[in-house]
């Protein structure tokens, strides 16, 4: 019997996300067989919390005890209020969370229900790129053109999904 080990890894043609089922065979060398995974995760009605300036306050404050750099309180507000901007900007959410940076405080969240279903999947594809950039954060204009970069991609990767719907 085979075993199978499912590794998950991005692809840069067609930025999608495709899992590699590796069957194991009897001298220990994995056969590849590439499956393109292009189901979305379903939205759940429930809501939850997708970030908060608490959570970016926790997990800065446990990679400093760790011995990384100690972020400002500044630059997580911004890159906070970069996100939850940009989504306002690009009509991803379902109301206008905050118009300042001055509004952002230890309460401040970003929701599921806060979402449209646009700002959810893409967020689903680029908030794990956008928090691993904080040890890498750029400037606030330099940030903003990754934001247009990802969302680039998101609409292009959305007319295609689309015309493919149409074609069949």
């Amino acid at each position: 019997m085979l075993s199978f080990y499912f590794i998950e890894r991005v692809y840069k043609k067609n930025s999608r996300l495709n899992a590699i089922k590796v069957p194991k065979s009897k001298t220990d060398k994995p056969l590849q067989i590439d499956l393109i995974m292009a189901k979305k995760f379903q939205r759940t009605e429930m809501d939850f919390t997708v970030t908060s300036i608490q959570w970016l306050i926790d997990i800065e404050q446990v990679h400093a005890d760790a011995g990384f750099e100690k972020l400002s309180r500044e630059l997580i507000d911004r890159r906070f209020f970069q996100l939850v901007k940009f989504l306002q900007e690009n009509g991803m959410t379902n109301r206008i969370l905050f118009r300042e940076i001055d509004e952002i405080n230890e309460k401040s969240a970003l929701n599921n229900s806060d979402l449209n279903d646009e700002g959810f999947y893409f967020l689903q594809l680029f908030f794990s790129r956008w928090s691993d950039r904080i040890y890498k954060d750029k400037g606030e204009e330099k940030e903003w053109k990754y934001f247009e970069k990802w969302y680039v991609k998101f609409k292009n990767e959305q007319d295609k999904n689309s015309s493919l719907q149409q074609t069949h």
